[in-house]
């Protein structure tokens, strides 16, 4: 290749083969991507990949011919693919392996298009480093749009776990409590005249201010158990005891220690266990429910199996709380899938993996 003139410097003769060589490389980068990922990306992955690498080339290209060039303000790009890694439930891993694939591409097919010298290896260092935090910068903004919005559905998550307290307290408790105090206004109206009367009505208000006093320590129960603070095998079984007569059996079974687990981590997978069962309860009509636990130094593996009636995967519904689920699992770096088969039942099956001091 010949460079124009003789006093080209490494990072302008680098730069050159950048821009020549542009669609080149990225060609070269989609074909190792497809190569390496586990799971092929959609049409549209590729495309926002394709894009994110022809965003960090410029950069690259720019910052070598002018070292003090500012980066970014707004990656709106990176952002975008985060959230979109976020929609579909790709782990970080899958951003990471990405990226790794792309330094690889550029820095092998820039390095295997420069006619090699002994002047031009300071560049290659140059370029290198460079193109490491070219990628980094594009990960933290990815890592931004990843994590908010897992962040605003684990909000929504929060608000309809309110919404729904507030609705047990509004139909148990408020309820019990109006209809105390309509027998208690009965009984004001009625004890003179009637006194048979009156004391009816006055054993009905007794027996609606102990159904309301029952509500409120069960919502209580409720909410002191989601933190799962003594352990989401005890909180578990107390939700179990407390759940309605009837319906599936539930079988628990817990395998190695769960002491050394984070107590946020254990308040979440308690929560995600909870839905599990109470979506296999309230939609499968399952005959048995089996919840299986098991706690490794690196990783805890749950998983909740009903005999119930199943469903089409292609038409899960949010409102069975699988979406709610997902996140909580997603914000734990973990991974959860879900099988089902009409008529045969479902397994839902959560990975989250652990770091024990």
């Amino acid at each position: 290749m010949s460079a124009g003139r003789n006093d080209i410097s490494a990072d302008e003769l680098i730069a050159i083969v950048i821009k020549r060589h542009e669609s080149e490389i990225l060609d070269e980068y989609e074909k190792l991507l497809a190569e390496s990922c586990a799971e092929v990306p959609t049409k549209s992955s590729f495309y926002q990949l394709r894009q994110q690498a022809a965003a960090v080339l410029n950069d690259v290209h720019d910052r070598l011919l002018v070292p003090a060039h500012p980066r970014p303000q707004s990656d709106g790009l990176s952002a975008a693919i985060g959230v979109a890694c976020a929609e579909q439930e790709s782990h970080p891993t899958e951003s990471l392996r990405a990226a790794g694939v792309m330094y690889q591409a550029i820095l092998t097919g820039i390095t295997n298009r420069v006619p090699k010298s002994g002047g031009v290896v300071p560049g290659l260092l140059r370029l290198a480093i460079t193109l490491h935090r070219a990628t980094m910068d594009r990960l933290a903004a990815s890592a931004v749009g990843y994590l908010g919005y897992l962040l605003e559905r684990l909000h929504e998550s929060h608000s309809d776990e309110r919404r729904r307290v507030a609705r047990e307290l509004h139909d148990v408790v408020a309820n019990s409590v109006a209809v105390a105090l309509q027998n208690l206004e009965l009984y004001a109206l009625h004890h003179e005249n009637d006194p048979g009367r009156s004391a009816t009505k006055l054993d009905n208000a007794l027996a609606a201010l102990r159904d309301s006093l029952d509500g409120v320590r069960e919502v209580a129960q409720d909410l002191r158990r989601s933190g799962a603070e003594d352990g989401i095998q005890p909180a578990l079984n107390a939700y179990l005891d407390d759940a309605p007569a009837g319906g599936a059996a539930v079988d628990v079974r817990f395998d190695g220690d769960e002491g050394p687990v984070p107590p946020a981590i254990r308040g979440e997978l308690f929560l995600i266990l909870r839905e599990a069962v109470r979506n296999a309860r309230a939609h499968a009509r399952a005959r048995r429910i089996e919840v299986a636990v098991n706690i490794s130094p690196q990783l805890v593996r749950a998983q909740v199996t009903d005999d119930g009636r199943g469903f089409h995967e292609t038409g899960q519904a949010r409102g069975t709380g699988l979406a709610s689920m997902r996140e909580r699992v997603a914000l734990l770096g973990g991974v959860i899938g879900v099988s089902s088969t009409l008529t045969k039942g479902t397994v839902v099956d959560v990975r989250v993996p652990l770091r024990m001091r």
